[in-house]
């Protein structure tokens, strides 16, 4: 069995887990401006 499918897989996954922390980001941000304007 290859590794990780020649690592396509990995960087597949690895991609969708930064977009996944980008959007967490993101989403924390508009929280904490929305609590400023509080």
């Amino acid at each position: 069995m290859k590794y990780w499918g020649d690592n396509e897989l990995f960087e597949a996954i690895k991609e969708d887990y930064n977009d996944f922390l980008s959007l967490n980001r993101g989403y924390r941000e508009a929280i904490a401006a929305e609590w400023r304007t509080l």
